[in-house]
């Protein structure tokens, strides 16, 4: 049985999440978030070895700085 919410569009996209979600897959595979965000971990682990105390702030701070629900505003 086919959800209902699947097909209500999104209050701030005009989307559907169906439209929402392929939206986010075809951004993820033409943007550069993924060689950025492989950088950036490659980097924090330079620099702070496999110190997990400083590396978890590092890669969560990674991880909100480069969602793709904030590029989700875009049409």
């Amino acid at each position: 049985m086919r959800s209902l919410y699947g097909s209500v569009p999104n209050a701030k996209t005009g989307r559907t999440l169906q439209q929402d979600l392929a939206f986010a897959v075809n951004e993820y595979q033409t943007s550069d978030v993924k060689a950025n965000v492989h950088h950036l971990i490659e980097a924090a682990f330079i620099e702070h070895g496999e110190n997990i105390e400083n590396l978890c702030p590092i890669l969560v701070h990674i991880a909100k700085e480069n969602q793709m629900s904030k590029r989700g505003s875009r049409k």
